[in-house]
């Protein structure tokens, strides 16, 4: 009877270790993988790891056309979501005096549901029109110094644009360089946040990459500076934050700030510049009144290139406009509670496909409360068969 006991005892304990316990099956829906149908990246409130969050991304999607030919490009760009539909175009045309300049147009097209028209007009230019090589002296950067040399953008002519469309993600990219290769534009309109190089461009913008390259210096102390003019005939002001820093996107910005009766556009830029490998600071002039733009509301900025001589270099500035109804989409978008312990949200939930949808029932099933309710069973009958040994011994 001891011997038997002595089985007994080991049988129980072997078969509590074993239980269903040790193992503990989790299946936590925070740990579950949702891919997005376009990039094919998990889903953590950050689906194409730029930094910038999904709600954020839908409220801000837009849809892009264009239209272009060897000389020009006009491209339109409206709010995919929303009731208010605000729409911005940009137009660049060499074809007709060579020069190097890009109009942006804004406006809020009708509401929908809605016979009121609220339309607002922004317009303005920015125009990149010489690169002058100066002796940097007093305060750093160009203040009215005497030019050593001049470069008149877009005087020796310019290659054939060059277009590229990415319908997958919605990105289009327009280069545009002269025949001699010192000046180049490449800009870049995104359908929705993307991250490039670690800057990252921003749907209701347009981005520009200023390229200047092999420039004929006739000093070798000498530095260069951009001028460049801002048209248009809404108010202007120096803000030293940008849209994009307020956004929580960008940082070391600096913005001419162009504000109209009912819609705000800015003109921004990098407070530095890529020269090779290193990087140099750019130093912006004083916003003063123009009378270099004949019959046109023209206000002139310098932009220094603070190095001595410096070649190949690469600068971001950017146009856009602050887009209220897509900041009014993010407000709008409703909050779940339901899916606040699951770390998914209702747009997470709805770009399943059916597949995953049923995964996501199973693992909900399938929790450790649900597994741990196993547990007591290899114990129960250890105690059991200790109750029948006990009873039996007793009866004889």
């Amino acid at each position: 009877m001891k011997h038997l006991l002595l089985i007994m005892i080991l049988f129980g304990l072997v078969a509590f270790i074993g239980s269903p316990v040790a193992i503990e099956q989790t299946h936590d829906p925070s740990d579950l993988q949702i891919w997005d149908h376009e990039n094919n990246s998990t889903d953590d409130g950050d689906s194409d790891d730029d930094g910038v969050d999904d709600e954020k991304e839908e409220a801000f999607a837009r849809d892009i056309e264009y239209e272009a030919e060897i000389d020009r490009f006009k491209s339109k760009s409206t709010l995919r979501n929303g009731t208010t539909k605000d729409v911005f175009e940009v137009e660049f045309d060499v074809g007709s005096d060579n020069a190097a300049e890009i109009e942006f147009k804004f406006s809020n097209e009708v509401q929908l549901n809605s016979t009121t028209n609220n339309e607002t007009e922004l317009s303005y230019k920015v125009k990149f029109d010489e690169i002058v090589e100066f002796i940097d002296e007093g305060i750093a950067g160009y203040e009215n110094e005497t030019a050593l040399s001049t470069y008149e953008i877009g005087k020796t002519g310019w290659h054939n644009l060059s277009v590229v469309y990415n319908d997958t993600i919605g990105l289009l990219i327009i280069n545009a360089t002269t025949l001699d290769g010192v000046f180049s534009l490449v800009m870049t309109l995104s359908s929705t946040f993307l991250n490039k190089n670690n800057v990252t461009i921003a749907p209701n913008s347009l981005k520009i990459d200023v390229y200047i390259n092999g420039f004929s210096f006739t000093n070798t102390s000498s530095k260069l500076a951009l001028k460049t003019h801002v048209k248009t005939e809404s108010q202007l002001s120096i803000e030293q934050e940008s849209e994009d820093e307020l956004e929580g996107i960008a940082s070391n910005e600096t913005e001419v700030k162009i504000a109209a009766a009912n819609a705000t556009g800015f003109f921004s830029w990098a407070e530095f510049a890529v020269v090779g490998s290193s990087t140099i600071d750019v130093l912006s002039s004083t916003l003063e009144n123009s009378t270099d733009e004949e019959g046109e509301t023209s206000s002139k900025i310098m932009f220094t290139f603070d190095a001595i001589n410096p070649q190949n270099i690469v600068w971001d500035p950017k146009m856009g406009v602050v887009s209220v109804a897509s900041k009014q989409n993010l407000v709008a978008q409703p909050s779940d509670p339901t899916t606040s312990d699951t770390s998914l949200t209702s747009s997470d939930v709805s770009t399943m496909t059916s597949t995953q949808e049923t995964a996501f029932q199973t693992s909900s099933e399938n929790s450790p409360t649900t597994s741990s309710a196993l547990a007591p069973i290899p114990l129960t009958l250890f105690i059991l068969s200790l109750a029948f040994l006990a009873f039996r011994r007793f009866k004889k």
